[in-house]
């Protein structure tokens, strides 16, 4: 049995807590930083982090054309949200 290749988006956020809860699902996990990261990925988890930092640093790191063609192809991106809003907390 072919174990899938699975990447983790490791710019921002919390890439390693995804790899970690991948890693028991006998996926190979790669952490991806650079387009070379994504040769023979099944597809790429993008954890949540800051929507602006997060998009600045795919056109730096030239992954934002990379993860375009990688969606193109057929392989799957799953984006988590790291935010958690509380609202109508009660006062102290």
């Amino acid at each position: 049995m072919t174990v899938p290749a699975v990447g983790v988006l490791a710019l921002q956020g919390v890439f390693r807590e995804h790899r970690l809860a991948l890693e028991p699902l006998r996926a190979a996990v790669i952490e991806v930083r650079l387009p070379h990261n994504l040769e023979g990925l099944s597809g790429v988890v993008m954890p949540g982090g800051e929507s602006t930092t997060i998009a600045k640093l795919l056109v730096s790191n030239r992954l934002d054309d990379a993860l375009t063609g990688l969606a193109a192809s057929g392989k799957g991106l799953w984006g988590t949200r790291a935010r958690f809003e509380r609202r109508g907390a009660p006062s102290a």
